[in-house]
């Protein structure tokens, strides 16, 4: 529901930003785990706050590192969450039992070990709900701003008709009232 929606996205929404998430990318990331999982916005919020907070912690780097992911750019800085995690997704199923475990738990703590295994499931997939949802939020910001522009566009014509038309009727009330 748009409540579940927007208390996923109220819970997590700092902890995304502070990880290097764009809003269209969290919008993809509870979409996906709301269909994954048929979880409730409030836990499904929770689980990506943890998620993201865990993401960003040395010692899960590192793990995560050592396990040939990417999780930093060429300068050294760490990357965006969502990078990390489209890189767990697809080198998730080459790792053993053991690893998949220890890094689920790292990354995802025990408690919101579900959520993150059926995101990064979904991640790996070629036509995933976490790109598409990610690709239609983004594209109804741009269909938003743009119906925002028509719109302004039709206030302001619509005011500089309104304006032309005061001054007519003022011109010919005053030839009315003044040419006598």
């Amino acid at each position: 529901s748009a409540e579940d929606f927007a208390d996923a996205i109220a819970r997590t929404g700092a902890t995304a930003r502070a990880a290097g998430v764009h809003i269209d990318e969290l919008i993809g990331f509870v979409t996906a785990a709301q269909q994954q999982t048929a979880r409730g916005g409030k836990v499904i919020g929770n689980s990506f706050k943890t998620i993201f907070t865990r993401i960003q912690r040395t010692d899960t780097l590192d793990q995560l590192e050592a396990l040939g992911i990417a999780v930093r750019d060429v300068e050294g800085n760490t990357l965006g969450a969502t990078r990390i995690l489209k890189d767990l997704a697809n080198t998730f199923d080459t790792l053993n039992d053991s690893q998949r475990s220890q890094v689920a738990q790292t990354v995802g703590g025990v408690f919101q070990m579900n959520i993150l295994k059926a995101v990064l499931g979904d991640a790996a997939k070629q036509n995933s709900i976490l790109g598409a949802a990610t690709k239609i939020s983004a594209g109804a910001t741009d269909e938003a701003i743009a119906k925002n522009e028509q719109l302004r566009q039709t206030m302001g014509a619509l005011a500089t008709e309104t304006g032309l038309a005061l001054k007519q009727v003022s011109s010919q009330i005053g030839e009315l009232v003044m040419a006598p």
